[in-house]
């Protein structure tokens, strides 16, 4: 089972309000809901297409 717990980075990037970093990070550990998050808090669909 991966482990999905929320790093000491992705704290920081939610205290800065930073989303898109921070979704983009869930994304590449394969939280389940990442995809979601991404496409909510990045700047365009052709970025969301390349992730």
């Amino acid at each position: 089972m991966r482990n999905l717990a929320i790093t000491q980075m992705e704290q920081t990037y939610l205290a800065q309000k930073n989303l898109t970093q921070f979704w983009l990070i869930r994304l590449k550990v394969q939280d389940p809901i990442a995809r979601i998050g991404y496409a909510l808090w990045c700047k365009s669909a052709e970025t969301l297409k390349g992730r």
